[in-house]
């Protein structure tokens, strides 16, 4: 919807069950942010270079704002480029 935000950041763990954002190195990069356009936000296609030091395991968590209502249709997809 419009003005509505999902803000995906990158997240890494050593256990795969402990996630962190703010652990370094990871901290460093910045989260992406998509802000809706009426009911037709365009696709987006973030990058991240992952630095030395990332724990094993990664995952990108998605945030949405407090009023983007039910999301239970929206998907999104992850790519781990090597």
């Amino acid at each position: 919807a419009t003005g509505q935000t999902f803000t995906f950041t990158v997240q890494d763990s050593a256990d795969n069950s402990t996630f962190s954002a703010t652990a370094s190195p990871i901290a460093r990069l910045a989260a992406a942010v998509i802000t809706g356009a009426s009911n037709a936000t365009a696709a987006a296609t973030f990058t991240w270079r992952l630095p030395p030091g990332v724990r094993q395991y990664v995952k990108v968590s998605v945030t949405a704002s407090a009023t983007t209502g039910d999301q239970t249709a929206r998907s999104y997809s992850l790519a781990v480029l090597t």
